[in-house]
């Protein structure tokens, strides 16, 4: 009876190993890292410039008189909210992966903030302003504020992940940082005398991990036989009833002895 025990203690042994094997999962892939609170500058920059004369000759096709043509030369006047955000260091494999920024404003005495930005989670609902390869991300635009306004600003940093489901159709996850402290400028009696606000420092950002397609896909389990779970399980059974039956003929036998 001893013998048995030991043979029903194989089996149980025999069982447990295959149902590891069955269970086996792919280890945890790396989750998205979260950005840093974005440092950035913010000021009326004045981008005017001059269209200088445009002086052309012709010649008539049917005299063959050459003719001056003079377009005189004009200026024109364009300033422009300038906001320039210090890029943080991130690496990714794919523009499906990539550290993104988003701005808003407001009034110094309104309540409510205006994003210019958004991302919500189909794939192409994203506009968020996307780092761009050089050491600041520059993003201008034109606004008629009146004149001593004071106008505040905001940027928040995002890493996102864009993920194809079928066809055109997909969706984003992503992680984001904290609203950056707000940055003031006032307009002047003319957009020439408005007021700069910067937070950029020389202190260079936290690190980030690189994010890739690879990094971000659970790593494949070991390679196991690939059985189909019935039929593991019968072949289990079948080898408990045959150490059942072969341990009860080795007791019949001692026993007639």
């Amino acid at each position: 009876m001893a013998r048995l025990g030991k043979y029903l203690t194989l089996c149980l042994i025999l069982m447990l190993s295959v149902s590891s094997l069955l269970m086996a999962t792919p280890t945890k892939a790396q989750t998205i890292p979260t950005p840093t609170v974005p440092e950035f500058s913010v000021g009326v920059v004045d981008h005017s410039y001059d269209v200088p004369t445009n002086t052309t000759k012709t010649i008539d096709p049917y005299t063959g008189e050459e003719k001056t043509n003079i377009q005189p030369g004009y200026h024109v006047e364009k300033f422009t909210v300038d906001i320039t955000i210090k890029n943080q260091p991130f690496k990714s494999d794919t523009e499906l992966i990539d550290l993104f920024f988003n701005i808003r404003v407001k009034g110094h005495y309104e309540q409510n903030w205006t994003e210019l930005f958004h991302i919500t989670g189909g794939l192409n609902d994203n506009s968020l302003l996307r780092q761009s390869h050089n050491q600041f991300t520059v993003y201008s635009f034109f606004k008629q504020y009146p004149a001593h306004g004071v106008v505040e600003f905001q940027v928040k940093a995002f890493i996102a992940v864009g993920k194809v489901d079928y066809g055109p159709f997909g969706h984003w996850t992503w992680q984001e940082s904290d609203w950056s402290p707000t940055q003031t400028i006032t307009i002047g009696d003319d957009y020439t005398s408005s007021t700069f606000s910067s937070s950029i420092t020389n202190t260079p950002y936290p690190s980030l991990s690189p994010v890739t397609t690879q990094t971000l896909s659970p790593t494949p389990a070991p390679t196991v036989p690939e059985f189909p779970i019935t039929a593991s399980l019968f072949a289990v059974l079948f080898a408990v009833s045959v150490l059942i039956i072969f341990s009860k003929k080795r007791l019949s036998t001692k026993n007639m002895q």
